[in-house]
C-alpha cells in the first residue's frame, strides 16, 4: 500500500511539472489577454480565440492542479 500512494503522489507531481513546463513551452509570451477585437501576449504578438481558450485551459489547471502536486511533496516527505 505505500508503494502504491508513493506511486500515486509521484505520478500527480510529474503531471503538474509536465503541465507547467507544456505550457511554458506553448505560451512563451504569456499572459495572452483581450486586445480590442482580437488577443495578444504580453509582447504584443497577435494570438487567435483558440490560442486564448488553450491559455485559459492552461492557466486554470495551474491554479487548481497547482495544491495537488504540493500535497504529493507533502505525502512523500511525510513518508520518510
Amino acid at each position: 500500500m505505500r508503494r502504491l500512494s508513493q506511486f500515486i503522489a509521484g505520478t500527480i507531481i510529474a503531471f503538474g511539472f509536465a503541465w507547467f513546463f507544456w505550457g511554458m513551452a506553448n505560451f512563451p509570451d504569456a499572459p495572452i489577454r483581450p486586445c480590442g477585437v482580437s488577443y495578444c501576449g504580453k509582447q504584443s504578438q497577435p494570438h487567435t480565440l483558440t490560442d486564448f481558450e488553450r491559455f485559459r485551459m492552461w492557466e486554470s489547471g495551474l491554479m487548481f492542479g497547482w495544491p495537488f502536486v504540493m500535497a504529493g511533496f507533502w505525502w512523500l516527505a511525510r513518508r520518510r
